[in-house]
């Protein structure tokens, strides 16, 4: 059992990159940023009073629906702060704040009777990182004090800089397992036969797709692919299966985003945070 205890608390706690860390810490904020917080949760306030439906969590904090002035003030403190952690000044600070601004936003958003599935992971690694040392390197912080050389030299790996990734992981892992596990309970197998997927690029009208739609046994193929990569995405925990499981799921919303126009591009752009980036530098300084 200790042996175990030991193996489970290696995976979570190696020492790993600091700098790794601190890129994933910079590429969540880059993409909210890019979702622009001063438009996005805009409409939360111009929807109408009868269409508002408050999230259970809404409903027990006893949010109402926010007036457009509010979030008009919300929008350019959250880019700020957005800013201020993608460039790592005052990072720990502007993290602590940013959170609940961001959490009481997308609840907010999520308030209008349909959930927004491609941010919640991105919420997540922003919690996650939110608990992390992910301050320590690459910020212009760190940048700025080597520059006036002052201070002992920040160290390079840390216990606590490998769990964030993983857990972000495993919860991206869980985010398509359980759209898998969805259509098996509704459809059960049948939904891989084909005629679902044929009905949606015909749908879709694209010109890739109807040449895809015009043979079912190729729909039947795809939907058979995107279901088994769906239920096997929590096989990336083991380490070496993780680039066959980020591959699949990069085909799968390249294939969505061409064929069915159907874009979860902050949830594709998370696959970034997953890529060593310490060790391609150090294989691309080996080469020059």
């Amino acid at each position: 059992m200790s042996k175990i205890v030991a193996a489970w608390r290696y995976y979570w706690f190696a020492p790993g990159s600091l700098v790794d860390l601190g890129v994933a810490r910079a590429i969540v904020a880059t993409i909210f940023l890019e979702l622009d917080p001063r438009t996005r949760y805009l409409h939360a306030a111009l929807l109408p009073p009868r269409l508002w439906t408050p999230l259970p969590v809404v409903a027990a904090l006893g949010l109402s629906q926010p007036s457009l002035r509010l979030l008009e003030w919300m929008g350019p403190a959250t880019t700020a702060l957005l800013l201020a952690v993608a460039l790592g000044i005052w990072t720990r600070l502007a993290i602590v704040v940013l959170l609940p601004l961001i959490l009481v936003q997308e609840a907010w958003i999520n308030c209008a009777g349909k959930i927004t599935h491609g941010t919640v992971p991105l919420v997540w690694a922003l919690l996650f990182l939110s608990l992390s040392p992910c301050d320590r390197r690459f910020t212009v912080s760190a940048a700025w004090r080597r520059m006036r050389g002052g201070g002992d030299p920040l160290p390079a790996t840390s216990s606590h800089a490998r769990w964030p990734t993983l857990l972000l992981f495993a919860e991206v892992a869980a985010f398509y397992c359980g759209a898998g596990i969805a259509k098996v309970r509704t459809s059960g197998l049948a939904w891989a036969d084909g005629w679902t997927l044929q009905y949606l690029l015909l749908n879709a009208d694209t010109p890739a797709g109807r040449w895809i739609a015009e043979s079912r046994p190729l729909c039947a193929l795809l939907s058979s692919l995107v279901l088994a990569f769906e239920l096997s995405a929590p096989l990336g925990m083991f380490g070496r299966l993780r680039p066959f499981v980020l591959a699949g799921g990069a085909a799968f919303h390249l294939g969505t985003t061409l064929l069915l126009h159907i874009s979860f591009w902050p949830v594709a752009a998370l696959y970034l945070v997953f890529v060593p980036w310490t060790s391609l530098a150090t294989r691309a300084r080996q080469f020059t």
